[in-house]
């Protein structure tokens, strides 16, 4: 039971933590792209949300393995 936990838990995290990066690449692709052409401004705010995106994926990374971590004691 605690093997198929732990995967169910890997299935159902992947999803949002591959948006989440997908969201990081983005935003850092648009700021490369733009940089030239726009406000330095506007080219930081995207930068901002890419850190910040990346940050929020992390944690989520995390918080899965910490997840992982209590049911492979709890079950175990």
């Amino acid at each position: 039971i605690g093997t198929l936990a732990i995967l169910f838990v890997i299935t159902i995290s992947a999803v949002p933590v591959l948006k989440l990066l997908m969201y990081y690449v983005s935003f850092n692709l648009a700021a490369v792209v733009i940089q030239p052409v726009c406000d330095k401004r506007f080219c930081e705010s995207l930068k901002i949300a890419a850190k910040a995106s990346g940050l929020l994926s992390c944690l989520m990374l995390v918080v899965g393995g910490m997840f992982i971590i209590i049911l492979a004691i709890a079950t175990g």
